[in-house]
C-alpha cells in the first residue's frame, strides 16, 4: 500500500519500488529528484528544505490520492525529504504504479507540477553568492522570515 510521507532520513529506491510491486501493475515508474550542484550557472553547496508538517503532510497525500484517481493508477508512494542536503543527494522519490507505462509517464509530470504549486515545502539554497529562500518556483521568505515579518 502506497503513502505519502516527509523525513529527515534517506530512502531506498528498492523497498519503495518492491512495496508498490504487485499483479494489477505492469510498471512502476520512479521519478528521483536530486540536489544538482549548478542552479542558473551558480554553483550549490546544499539545499536545505522545510516544511510546515502539519499542513504539508495532508496536501501531500491529496495530491498522491488526487493523482492516483486522475490518473487510474495502481497505487504511488511519495517521499520527500527535509533538512540539509549536499549535491548529489536525493531529495524526492515519486513512485507510480500502473497497468501501463502512459498513464505513469504524465502523472509523474502532473504530480511534480502541482506539488510546487500546493504543497508548503521551503528550500534554502545555499551557494558561493549567499543563500535564497524558494517556495515552488518562487524566491519568498523563509518560515521564519515569514512569522517575523506577519506573513
Amino acid at each position: 500500500m502506497g503513502y505519502a510521507r516527509l523525513q529527515e532520513e534517506p530512502f531506498s529506491l528498492d523497498a519503495v519500488q518492491r512495496e508498490l510491486t504487485s499483479e494489477g501493475s505492469g510498471g512502476i515508474t520512479l521519478y528521483v529528484g536530486t540536489v544538482r550542484a549548478q542552479d542558473a550557472g551558480r554553483r550549490v553547496e546544499a539545499l536545505t528544505y522545510e516544511a510546515f508538517g502539519e499542513m504539508a503532510q495532508p496536501t501531500l497525500e491529496a495530491l498522491r490520492i488526487e493523482t492516483i484517481r486522475r490518473f487510474a493508477l495502481v497505487d504511488a508512494t511519495v517521499i520527500h525529504r527535509t533538512g540539509r542536503l549536499r549535491a548529489g543527494e536525493p531529495i524526492l522519490v515519486v513512485a507510480l504504479a500502473g497497468a501501463h507505462r502512459a498513464e505513469t509517464y504524465d502523472a509523474v509530470r502532473y504530480f511534480m507540477d502541482r506539488l510546487k504549486e500546493t504543497v508548503p515545502i521551503w528550500k534554502r539554497e545555499e551557494a558561493a553568492t549567499g543563500a535564497t529562500w524558494i517556495l515552488g518556483e518562487s524566491r519568498v521568505p523563509s518560515p521564519s522570515e515569514g512569522k517575523a515579518r506577519g506573513l
